[in-house]
């Protein structure tokens, strides 16, 4: 995504909302600028897919002679 025009509240609103720290007003807010707003609704997915690649590679541990380095 080259650059989105929305605010900068809406885009914290779905950091928030990753977080699990958004209030139901906040989330009806987001949830209704999502519908309407399809670059946001790409940049959310795109945030959600990291957030979910970087779970997953937390869980990989190094070779021990690596560590050894």
């Amino acid at each position: 995504m080259d650059k989105l025009d929305c605010n900068k509240e809406i885009i914290q609103l779905m950091h928030i909302y990753l977080d699990g720290d958004i209030s139901m007003d906040d989330e009806a807010k987001l949830r209704k600028h999502l519908e309407d707003c399809s670059d946001c609704q790409k940049y959310f997915h795109e945030l959600k897919r990291t957030i979910t690649l970087v779970k997953s590679v937390e869980q990989v541990e190094a070779l021990p002679t690596l560590l050894k380095r």
